[in-house]
Order: structure tokens, then C-alpha cells, then sequence
């Protein structure tokens, strides 16, 4: 069976993102969407946003620093977790 759940991100426009699961069974969402506080925005923040009861319920975002499309996370061997995005600096 599919559920959907709806997360308000506080924003008019998100995009989905990688979904993962990592060793210790949290649940990453790392999203992301146009920064309108930001002079120039066709940038894009990034939040990475944490679930640790099967993404039933989510903690609040977590800023990713800079501007850029998200990309996607993955948990190396050492238990880190290495994201993978188009990075803006301005």
C-alpha cells in the first residue's frame, strides 16, 4: 500500500529530492526550491530535512549552505553522508 503525506515547507514552490534511509534508519529528504529573499531567484536553497520514525513525521529543515539544485545523498562505508548537487556560490 502507497501513502502520501504532505509536508509544508513554508515556501511556494519546493522540489522533491533524493529520499534515503540511512544504517541507524533515519529517513533524509534532502529538498530544495527558488530563494525569493535572495536578490537573484532562479538560485536555489537546500534543506535537508530528517525522519526518524519512517517518514511518518519530519523534523524541521536543515539549511544546506550556498545556493544550487540538491542533488542526491548517499551514506559511505564510514557512516558519513556525502550529498551530491550543483553548487552556486555568489
Amino acid at each position: 500500500m502507497i501513502e502520501r503525506y504532505t509536508l509544508d515547507t513554508g515556501c511556494r514552490c519546493t522540489n522533491a529530492g533524493s529520499i534515503m534511509t540511512t544504517r541507524d534508519g533515519r529517513v533524509l529528504w534532502l529538498t530544495g526550491g527558488p530563494d525569493f529573499g535572495n536578490e537573484a531567484p532562479w538560485l536555489m536553497r537546500r534543506e535537508l530535512r530528517e525522519s526518524r520514525d519512517s517518514g511518518r513525521a519530519w523534523g524541521p529543515p536543515r539549511i544546506m549552505p550556498g545556493q544550487g539544485f540538491g542533488g542526491v545523498v548517499t551514506q559511505l562505508a564510514s557512516g558519513k553522508l556525502l550529498n551530491i548537487s550543483i553548487h552556486f556560490v555568489n
